[in-house]
C-alpha cells in the first residue's frame, strides 16, 4: 500500500513496482522516466498499474500473488507525470521490504 500527493500537477499514473531484486525495485526512479519503460525481470522486478489519471492525492492497495514463499520481497510506489517543462517523469516513494512465510 502507498500514497500519492501529485501537489500541482494532473493526470498521474500511478504504480507498484515489488519484487526479490531490493536494487531495481530501489533504482526504477533514476533508471526510467515512463511506466512503459520499465522492463519486467520474473521475480527480480515486476509492475502494476493501479491508477492511469491522478489530480489531487490519493491512497493505494494492492494484492499480489504467487510469490516465492520463505524470500525477502521488497516494493514501493511510484507516479509518472509530465513536469513543468513536459518533460516525462518518476518519483517513487522509499523502497519497503517484508520476508514471505514458508
Amino acid at each position: 500500500r502507498g500514497s500519492i500527493d501529485m501537489n500541482d500537477f494532473n493526470n498521474g499514473r500511478v504504480f507498484f513496482v515489488y519484487g526479490e531484486d531490493e536494487e531495481q525495485i530501489s533504482d526504477v526512479e533514476v533508471d526510467y522516466n515512463r511506466y512503459s519503460d520499465i522492463d519486467e525481470d520474473g521475480d527480480r522486478l515486476q509492475k502494476v498499474l493501479v491508477d492511469t489519471d491522478l489530480d489531487g492525492d490519493d491512497d493505494y492497495r494492492q494484492t499480489v500473488t504467487g510469490l516465492d514463499t520463505d524470500t525477502e520481497h521488497s516494493f514501493t510506489i511510484c507516479v509518472e507525470y509530465e513536469d513543468e517543462d513536459g518533460d516525462d517523469t518518476l518519483e517513487c516513494d522509499s523502497t519497503e521490504d517484508f520476508e514471505t512465510d514458508n
